[in-house]
């Protein structure tokens, strides 16, 4: 399954944004900008005030994130992030294959 991770390295944080520690994802964040790291962060939802380099909502729910998700990474790709924080989604119907693709591809899973 790593033929679906991107170069940069995908860590997935496993709460969805609604759930997950803005705290922890701008430590992580900030973490990665001080190793002079370019850091993309991807989610489901409203777009959210968080200090990465390229901050995207692949849409409103599991379906859009599914479409985009992969097309997404290969275009961070080609911006030269270093590091893509994927945002997990409600692992139920659709988003439970999504979160499994994630995972196989995820270096790093929080």
């Amino acid at each position: 399954y790593k033929h679906y991770a991107p170069k940069a390295r995908l860590i997935l944080v496993e709460e969805q944004i609604r759930d997950c520690s803005y705290r922890q994802i701008s430590d992580l964040i900030a973490q990665e900008q001080s190793q002079g790291h370019k850091v993309a962060v991807i989610f489901v939802g409203e777009v959210v005030s968080i200090q990465a380099d390229v901050v995207v909502s692949l849409g409103q729910t599991a379906t859009d994130y599914a479409r985009l998700l992969f097309a997404k990474l290969r275009e961070l790709d080609e911006q030269g992030m270093d590091v893509i924080i994927a945002i997990g989604i409600d692992p139920a119907g659709l988003g439970l294959a999504v979160m499994n693709r994630l995972r196989k591809a995820a270096g790093q899973v929080l």
